[in-house]
């Protein structure tokens, strides 16, 4: 076909293609005649060559698979002893975060009873200050009374005015 456009040559090749589909419509509609022996032998040895075909292409498949298989395999056994030494990891902080807390604890504790007893001793030396104090200021005023009862008396005794000057001076004149 040296010009698609040629509708000569289109025509011949029509007619070529006519006789080809002619020739095998004839070969399907007489089949040779074979007998059913030499059918049935030719037909195994087509599905045992059709079995060892599929299993031959099947074993890069299936070699593909199993590294896959055992590569994910050690990837997960990997990953398993990871975990198991993170979790090692874990235990071992958890224990020392254990021991840390109950060291706290015991600071805690102690600071707490020697702050309770500072404090206790703070206010019992305070308290003993205020006692003394107290005690002070009960004795300056037993003395301020008697020395206001014994200056009124004096000073009424020196006058003369013994009982009048004691109770003016109690009147407040």
């Amino acid at each position: 076909m040296s010009d698609p456009f040629d509708p000569h040559e289109a025509l011949a090749a029509v007619e070529r293609l006519e006789r080809d589909l002619d020739d095998v419509r004839r070969r399907t509609r007489r089949p040779q005649m074979v007998d059913a022996d030499t059918l049935r032998a030719e037909l195994d040895r087509r599905a045992d060559s059709d079995r060892a075909r599929g299993v031959d292409d099947l074993a890069p498949v299936m070699d593909v698979l199993e590294a896959a298989w055992h590569a994910q395999r050690r990837g997960h056994d990997a990953v398993t002893e990871a975990v198991r030494g993170v979790g090692a990891q874990v235990h071992g902080v958890a224990a020392g975060v254990d021991g840390v807390a109950d060291a706290v604890r015991a600071v805690v504790r102690d600071e707490l009873v020697a702050h309770h007893a500072a404090v206790e001793l703070l206010l019992a030396a305070r308290l003993d200050a205020l006692s003394a104090e107290v005690a002070g200021l009960r004795a300056l005023l037993r003395g301020a009374r008697v020395e206001m009862r014994f200056g009124a008396d004096a000073v009424d005794e020196a006058s003369g005015n013994g009982a009048r000057n004691g109770s003016h001076a109690r009147n407040g004149g």
